[in-house]
Formats: structure tokens, C-alpha cells, sequence
């Protein structure tokens, strides 16, 4: 992490995972720069923006967290974690609100199969959540893509799946600039 003034270092991480299933960038901050976030293995470690430091703030501990991202915007934010499914067990999202990461202390969670990798949109209000699931191979057969889904999730507690008029791979999604 550099300094823009007068290009100093501020401080450095190792990130042992990076590559094709691992998103970027490694440091995600917040609007307001108040806050950044890392994942490492099994948690997310959140760090003071305002004044940078390799001194962990917060932890929020996830068992095979795989991805994670930080909402845009909100006061405090909203955190979603995701865990890809594994010997049989389902993937799940969670949604948390910083930093209120105590045992069972998320404001939402979804669990689903054929999930080994999402893609977690934000709301530009920072309030609600858009996951893209998908899985490389399609064990029903009806797609050479592999198979995917998309569900709704917020901070109120509420989640649903978003029915599609069409069947198919879903390839990318976007929230309009209003949130809806």
C-alpha cells in the first residue's frame, strides 16, 4: 500500500492466493476509505483506512471462505462472505454488518448447491445483495456451460431466488444506479 503524496510505502501483505479463482483486487475498501479488507485463509481481516496499517481491526472468521466483498456504501457496512460447497455439504452466502461479526451474528444467510464459485454484486445503496452462482459441470445435462443461478439477499434478513424467464447460463449481472 503506497502513499499517493510522496509515493512512500505504508505498509505490504503477502497474498498466497491469486490467479483465475481468486478475485481482485486484494485490498477492498470501503467508500470512505475508512476501512479495507483482506481475505486470508479462514477469515477476513479489516484494517483502519484513515490510518493504514498491517495491525488487524476486525476478524470475521468463516470456515473455506472463498470469496468476500464489502458494500459501497452504508454506514456501517454490509459484508458477504460466501463458501463454495464441498463433499456434498451446500455453498452458503452470508450477509454482516460490520463489525458485529460475533458467533451467529449474521443478518442473512442463504445456502444452495451447484455453487463452487459466485459473484457478489452490491447495490449502489449498499443494502441489498445480487449472488451469481455457478458450478463448470452441469450434472443435469442440459448445458455445456455448466449450471448457474441468481438469488436476492439483504440486510433485513430476507433472501429469494430471482426467476428468470429464460433457462441458461447466466453470464454477468448488474444493479441499475438506483438499486433497483
Amino acid at each position: 500500500l503506497w502513499r499517493c503524496a510522496d509515493g512512500g510505502l505504508v505498509t505490504s501483505f503477502a497474498q498466497k492466493a491469486l490467479g483465475e479463482k481468486w478475485q481482485w483486487p486484494a485490498l477492498r475498501w470501503s467508500a470512505d476509505e475508512t476501512l479495507f479488507a483482506r481475505a486470508v485463509a479462514n477469515e477476513v481481516h479489516f484494517f483502519d483506512g484513515a490510518a493504514p496499517s498491517s495491525s488487524v481491526a476486525h476478524r470475521l472468521r468463516v470456515e473455506r471462505v472463498g470469496q468476500f466483498a464489502l458494500a459501497p456504501s452504508g454506514a456501517p457496512p454490509l459484508v458477504a462472505t460466501f463458501v463454495p460447497e464441498v463433499k456434498g455439504a451446500p455453498a452458503t452466502v452470508r450477509l454482516w454488518r460490520y463489525p458485529d461479526f460475533g458467533e451467529g451474528r449474521f443478518l442473512a444467510s442463504k445456502t444452495f448447491f451447484k455453487a463452487s464459485e459466485a459473484q457478489l454484486k452490491f447495490s449502489p445503496d449498499g443494502q441489498a445483495l445480487l449472488v451469481r452462482t455457478h458450478v463448470d459441470v452441469d450434472t443435469g445435462g442440459k448445458s455445456y456451460d455448466g449450471a448457474s443461478g441468481l438469488f436476492f439477499m439483504n440486510g433485513r434478513g430476507e433472501s429469494a431466488i430471482v426467476r428468470l424467464p429464460k433457462e441458461g447460463p447466466i453470464h454477468d449481472v448488474q444493479w441499475s444506479p438506483d438499486s433497483t
